[in-house]
């Protein structure tokens, strides 16, 4: 019976402190977008991700012969929420918020 009490009391706590994660989670992508430049370089976009604690997927190139590339960032908790950043040759072209 304690099992049941212990593990019911950890789900609450669980369900208390997720939505204040999720909120936290999508604000940290919020900012790094907002951070965002057209015209910065892949280094400096490597490195603001560094800085913002944000994990980036890519840049990855889109096409076999290189030129133009794609990353984005999406929080922890929630994989339709991110920011998607192209760019053409070692330089951001675009950057927006995307929904899935």
């Amino acid at each position: 019976m304690k099992i049941i009490v212990n593990l019911f009391q950890l789900s609450a706590i669980v369900a208390m402190l997720y939505p204040a994660y999720y909120i936290w989670d999508r604000d940290q992508v919020n900012n790094f977008c907002d951070e965002l430049n057209v015209g910065m370089s892949k280094h400096e976009l490597l490195t603001l991700a560094d800085s913002n604690n944000v994990k980036m997927l890519g840049p990855v190139n889109e096409t076999i012969e290189g030129g133009k590339w794609k990353a984005s960032v999406s929080p922890a908790v929630s994989s339709s929420y991110s920011c998607v950043i192209k760019g053409i040759g070692a330089t951001v072209a675009t950057f927006k918020i995307a929904y899935k």
